[in-house]
């Protein structure tokens, strides 16, 4: 397939009808620069706290099937049509089940504001937060998301019975989004699961791993947690579980779940070039140069990312970097921890995926 890879930048709008979200595709990123800062000068004296917003850069792929686009023109392809508003009327689809997953040394509280704010726009889909793994978040990859796949069965058992689940949807924050990779083989032992799969979107999670971390105060604070603590799951992060890359942790679910992800009807990766905590080019599953010319563990890191995302279609994927206003000078922001909480903490962030991707949640 011919891949047509373009940019978009998002911002909200309060006005007088409600959220109203605007979007448009650049050729270059001056345009987009360009577009930006007069975006900027024209709105923000109009709406007070617009320099407050944090703003998403969108990354989309479509098939050279698709409609050739016009400058400024966002390409149509198969997702587009899905782009109503999320306070539109909507027709009964049968029952759409959110699972929603913290991360790491987290709770099912971190992401009760997120379900807070979908519930109020989608009040008939259920919402598990799940709290399987809120007394170890620190153990085996494996298990955590052996016990994500239990919990997510009882669930379906106890609130849709029979065929009234049509949709299964997961958001998962950090650490989350792998023990999400990790449930998905058992869940997929479950009969009829496999068509239900709808939205995978991961908030900031380190799909890669922490290899190329490039912020040395987290490479010094994970290597004292992995012998302070004794965290495995670190240990697997950091890809130090076998002496044979092919045999640690990692690289094996990247091949395991690389199978599943394409049963998706969407997967969205959100990142920010400002979370130090979880990778750029991890949370992204991208290649960066620095991995391609690094000769001992480049190739390997490189077939974990293509055996994540080669099998979907390039019109399911999308990436997210989110550029996060942090004003204030703090250790927080320093070693990149206040942007990786703003994914869980910043509601116009979550109101602006909300309702300008309507279609995933729906």
């Amino acid at each position: 397939l011919e891949v047509d890879d373009y940019v978009r930048l998002v911002e909200i709008v309060h006005g007088p009808a409600g959220a109203t979200v605007l979007g448009r595709g650049y050729n270059t990123a001056s345009d987009l620069t360009e577009e930006a800062e007069s975006t900027s000068t024209a709105y923000m004296h109009r709406y007070s706290g617009m320099a407050t917003m944090p703003i998403i850069f969108e990354q989309r792929y479509s098939s050279g099937n698709s409609p050739t686009r016009g400058a400024g023109d966002v390409p149509v392809d198969s997702t587009e049509s899905h782009r109503c508003m999320a306070t539109d009327p909507k027709s009964y689809k049968g029952t759409h089940l959110v699972v929603l997953v913290h991360g790491l040394q987290g709770s099912a509280y971190d992401m009760r504001l997120f379900k807070n704010n979908l519930a109020c726009v989608f009040p008939d889909s259920l919402f598990l937060c799940s709290s399987c793994n809120e007394e170890d978040t620190e153990g085996n990859i494996a298990e955590m998301g052996q016990r994500l796949a239990d919990e997510v069965v009882c669930y379906i058992s106890d609130w849709c019975p029979g065929a009234a689940l049509t949709r299964l949807s997961f958001i998962s924050h950090s650490l989350g989004g792998l023990i999400v990779r990790a449930a998905l083989p058992t869940l997929m032992d479950q009969p009829g699961i496999s068509e239900k799969l709808f939205t995978f979107l991961s908030l900031s999670a380190p799909h890669l791993g922490y290899l190329y971390n490039s912020n040395k105060l987290i490479e010094g604070g994970l290597w004292v947690l992995k012998r302070w603590r004794k965290s495995e799951c670190l240990n697997q992060l950091t890809m130090a579980d076998s002496y044979i890359p092919e045999e640690c942790y990692l690289y094996r679910s990247a091949r395991e779940t690389g199978e599943i992800l394409p049963r998706f009807r969407y997967v969205v990766l959100a990142s920010s070039c400002q979370d130090q905590y979880a990778g750029f080019d991890s949370a992204r599953v991208e290649i960066s140069d620095r991995v391609r010319q690094e000769p001992t563990m480049g190739s390997v890191y490189t077939e974990m990312a293509r055996s994540l995302v080669a099998g979907i279609a390039p019109e399911k994927l999308i990436r997210l970097d989110v550029n996060f206003y942090l004003p204030e000078r703090s250790l927080d922001s320093l070693i990149g921890r206040a942007a990786h909480i703003q994914f869980i903490e910043n509601q116009p962030l979550m109101k602006m995926i909300i309702h300008n991707y309507s279609f995933l949640f729906q």
